[in-house]
């Protein structure tokens, strides 16, 4: 674990969201994407644009996304954290995504975020063969 849970009387702010997540991004499973993902954290909207390698954080809405992700701070600072499974995330419905489950996979990814053995993607699978 990164950080210790926040207290119940502290202030989230949705930036912090965006900063802890912002630290985690992994490049290499970028690689060979082209794809934008849009984050709804509370009231405010950002974006990753990840294109062949390269992640661009933006803030606002994207432009016809690829998938669209909606929780509240806490949320979003358990997955930077990893205080909770994306798919514990989605089960619960702390976390709701507009899109399919393989882009989904592939964001998470991208944000460093833990996956099972069972969430691995093709896309994952495929960049392992490439390095061996």
């Amino acid at each position: 674990e990164f950080l210790d849970a926040p207290a119940q009387e502290d202030d989230l702010r949705p930036a912090w969201a965006l900063v802890a997540m912002r630290s985690a991004l992994k490049k290499e499973a970028a690689r060979g994407l082209q794809e934008t993902y849009e984050f709804h954290v509370n009231e405010e909207a950002f974006h990753l644009r990840v294109t062949d390698g390269e992640v661009e954080a933006l803030q606002g809405p994207a432009v016809d996304p690829d998938l669209v992700v909606r929780g509240d701070t806490q949320a979003f600072l358990d997955l930077a954290a990893g205080r909770v499974e994306p798919a514990e995330a989605l089960d619960s419905g702390e976390i709701r995504i507009e899109g399919d489950l393989e882009t989904w996979t592939r964001c998470v990814e991208v944000l460093g975020l833990s996956l099972t053995p069972k969430e691995k993607t093709e896309h994952q699978d495929n960049e392992a063969l490439k390095r061996s």
